[in-house]
């Protein structure tokens, strides 16, 4: 085995030891020529292979001797800090280190050497002055009088991103979630009190089974006192965070290395609150650190189990070897992916890309033309399920001892995460972006462009998901029917809004159950519906659906119907962020419906009391006429009464006179004192049993001579049976209500006949007076059982009376617990009905 420490006349003795295996192994084997040919070239070039892997990988690497002096870098450092290689290897570490001088570096050192290595944060100034942040991770070696190995991190970007992203809760909260190192908030008994999917799926548990656990349980046991201080220091407030190296037991009993960073979030009197946990997997890391200790054995022991794909190909891109790890990522075992080669691994388009570049780089080296050192690509690779993932590949030039280009190295890992969180980060920037402009646009417009406003938020929306088509439906007629409001088709798509009118709720019990319990309907095969969906699954069949999200529109805790979401051309599954979206869609037009219909509410409630006002006017104006008219009647005739000479004819007139003018203005009294008991709420009931066909006997005599007087025929059609006569009512209220109806009957109507009668009718009585007067317009019948109006206010003199006739009518039928309606043709009549229950 070879390691960092071993003197060089052991590496000699070694290589001795090796060469005689070598010719062992060659006498052996003699028939396989080439096989042995090649085991040697492999053991020629293990220094330049150690160097490839320094170079390859991502993380920067320097190696300094006991005074600070660099002695070797990677291209990745070389980078990272701006200087060549030719420039760092004439530096001191305290010539990068922002934060030390030379004697606080040198005692840094020899810190290290104390304790076999360190991990820290620092600042390290690059070449163009600026600062960067950075990870370092050191080893001390036992070489050459002491040295230092390190790898190193730039975590500006970081930094700076976990400085930004914790500046809100709810940035937070995304942050955790979507994260792609672990994370946990942890209490300080140790218990969990949320953790993100990266952590869950590092340690292989749900998220159910992590918040049972507590670190220590998933911690391994030699690692269980490491750090443990400065824990107990976090909690009592001593330090504010702390970072230490940790193993992690796995579900599958495996172990992995972790970076754990522990910092504190305190209430605002200083007591913990809980802490913030960022956990990085690091095992790939330390494999590596490890790799450079260890012989060439365990360097491809190391290159067999790592978690990234390590390949070897020749210089015409033939895989020679791939390690181990590549069935766990891609799913294939090392003999099938070098059977498959990389022309059946990486996506034809990728493979476009990536060819002529190796090919490029590969004539460069050849020539002499330059010296490439590393080749980072990212490409797709097709994994054995046939699911594409997105990978970087990291590649240099495997060299004889001549320096000869004769393979590549290429270290490959998974950055699919990575590219899908840059994608859900531009898309959530563009969603954020929709939203304000289609907020700005309903709190700024009216509510009588309510519809197309939401016309425009629903094709914004569709063209940013790409479903087919969106429908907003509303219940309507109290929650019996449904009908398709809104609608947007993206391009191809046959509206269907003009078929999904008035369709009755009831057909869709299943959906409007699901809906009204606030809950989502989401398939993305309809087929799948459950059976008691059924009429759902065949409406959806019928206009071509193939995948369905619908989310109710609540507006002030009522279900008002909902938005629905299809898909016809093709299956859609639907994500969460896409649900979150589309239920905000939701909530606003649920909001804007809302306005609207609170706008219109108040327009027709202000509507309604100016009409009331008008009204009252015209009732006050009515009401003085009707007073003053008769009142004039009766002073005038009384002072002609009191002239001498007045034969007895005229007196006989005047005194005729008198008496009508007298009983007009009782009538006027009466509805006044009527209308205002039922306006202040005075009306009191005296319920008794009452003989409904004397009632109706004792109002036929009581209007017959005034109808006779018309020239009317007033007649009764239909009495209760004698058995049946007696109903529990207030007989008072009944005459009055059923004497509005013969007045109003007898003053609408010229010449003709009027008709009154009862039936029974199930468990109610049902009264009607019918006429062959001027009828009531349709669109007024409504309107004549409103107070002060009568059938025609257009000229409100054309007859006598108050208008609150027929007012007082319903007023009293509501209060005897039953109802009162009318049938009219202009022209023709009219006909009211009155229904009262048998008991009271």
């Amino acid at each position: 085995m070879y390691d960092l420490k071993t003197s060089k006349e052991e590496l000699i003795l070694e290589l001795q030891k090796l060469q005689k295996e070598n010719r062992v192994l060659k006498t052996k084997y003699e028939k396989d020529v080439l096989e042995q040919k090649q085991i040697t070239e492999v053991l020629e070039l293990k220094e330049e292979q150690r160097k490839a892997i320094l170079q390859s990988t991502l993380n920067g690497f320097w190696r300094a001797d006991m005074q600070g002096r660099l002695l070797e870098v990677n291209k990745a450092y070389c980078q990272m800090s701006g200087y060549s290689e030719q420039e760092l290897l004439n530096m001191r570490i305290s010539d990068l280190d922002a934060l030390e001088n030379t004697e606080d570096t040198l005692a840094h050192l020899q810190r290290m050497r104390e304790n076999g290595g360190e991990r820290f944060e620092s600042k390290h100034r690059r070449k163009d002055g600026s600062i960067i942040d950075v990870e370092v991770s050191t080893n001390h070696l036992d070489l050459n009088g002491g040295q230092i190995v390190s790898f190193t991190n730039d975590i500006t970007e970081r930094k700076h991103s976990v400085n930004v992203l914790f500046e809100s809760e709810q940035l937070f909260r995304e942050v955790m979630q979507n994260s792609p190192i672990g994370m946990a908030l942890v209490k300080p008994d140790g218990h969990f009190i949320n953790v993100n999917k990266a952590f869950c799926n590092m340690l292989g548990y749900s998220k159910e089974e992590l918040l049972s656990l507590d670190s220590q349980s998933i911690t391994h046991p030699e690692d269980l006192d490491s750090g443990l201080n400065h824990v107990r220091q976090l909690w009592n407030g001593g330090i504010g965070k702390f970072q230490t190296e940790k193993r992690y037991i796995r579900k599958d009993e495996t172990v992995i290395w972790a970076m754990l960073n522990l910092s504190m979030v305190s209430y605002d009197d200083g007591r913990p609150k809980y802490a913030i946990a960022q956990i990085q997997d690091i095992t790939p890391r330390k494999l590596s650190e490890q790799a450079l200790k260890e012989s060439e054995t365990k360097y491809r022991l190391i290159a067999d189990n790592m978690g990234n794909v390590v390949t070897v190909l020749d210089m015409d891109l033939n895989l020679t070897y791939v390690s181990p790890s590549v069935e766990r990522i891609l799913g294939y075992s090392p003999d099938e992916y070098l059977k498959i080669g990389l022309s059946g691994i990486i996506h034809p388009e990728s493979m476009e890309k990536i060819v002529p570049v190796f090919e490029e780089r590969k004539q460069m080296v050849l020539s002499g033309e330059a010296d490439v050192k590393n080749i980072v690509l990212e490409a797709q690779f097709l994994k054995k399920n046939g699911a594409l993932i997105w990978v970087e590949i990291v590649s240099s030039f495997i060299r004889d001892k001549n320096q000869i280009p004769v393979g590549i190295l290429s270290v490959s890992h998974d950055i699919t995460e990575r590219k899908n969180n840059k994608l859900q980060l531009i898309n959530r920037i563009r969603i954020e972006e929709i939203f304000k402009d289609i907020s700005y646009q309903f709190v700024r417009g009216s509510y009588l462009e309510t519809d197309e406003l939401i016309n425009s938020a629903l094709d914004k929306v569709g063209l940013f998901t790409q479903v087919d088509r969106i429908h907003v439906c509303r219940y309507e007629n109290n929650g019996t029917v449904v009908s398709n409001t809104h609608e947007w088709c993206n391009e191809g798509i046959e509206p269907q809004i003009n078929h999904l009118q008035q369709l009755p709720a009831v057909l869709f019990q299943w959906g409007m159950d699901k809906l009204y319990r606030y809950e989502l309907i989401n398939y993305e095969d309809i087929a799948y519906l459950p059976r008691e969906a059924a009429a759902e699954r065949n409406i959806l069949q019928k206009f071509g659906i193939a995948s369905i999200l619908a989310i109710p529109l609540i507006y002030e805790k009522q279900f008002n119907g909902f938005v629905a979401f299809s898909s016809v051309k093709r299956k859609k599954a639907w994500i969460d962020d896409d649900i979150k979206m589309l239920n905000v869609l939701s909530d606003l037009i649920s909001g804007e419906l809302g306005r609207t219909n609170s706008m219109k509410e108040l327009i027709k409630a202000r509507e309604k009391a100016e009409e009331s006002d008008r009204l009252k006017t015209s009732f006050l104006a009515n009401m003085s006429h009707e007073i003053r008219t008769p009142m004039n009647g009766i002073l005038g005739l009384t002072n002609m009464l009191l002239q001498p000479g007045l034969d007895t004819e005229d007196r006989e007139s005047f005194i005729q006179v008198v008496h009508q003018s007298g009983q007009r203005l009782l009538n006027t009294v009466n509805d006044i004192v009527e209308i205002s008991q039922i306006e202040s709420g005075t009306v009191y009931l005296k319920v008794d049993d009452t003989d409904v066909n004397a009632c109706v006997e004792g109002l036929m005599g009581l209007y017959g001579p005034e109808a006779r007087k018309k020239g009317l025929k007033l007649m009764v059609d239909r009495l209760l049976p004698v058995t049946a006569k007696n109903i529990s009512t207030d007989r008072t209220k009944l005459d009055s209500m059923l004497g509005n109806l013969i007045k109003n009957a007898i003053k609408y109507t010229e010449s003709g006949t009027i008709n009154m009668g009862c039936l029974a009718n199930g468990a109610a009585i049902e009264f009607y007076i019918k006429d062959t007067g001027i009828g009531i317009p349709k669109e007024r019948q409504a309107a004549v059982f409103e107070r002060f109006v009568q059938a025609d206010n257009t000229d409100t003199r054309a007859f006598e009376g108050l208008g609150v006739g027929l007012a007082i009518a319903r007023s009293y039928a509501q209060l005897l617990g039953g109802n009162i309606r009318v049938e009219s043709e202009e022209g023709v009549g009219s006909t009211f009905y009155v229904n009262l229950p048998v008991k009271n």
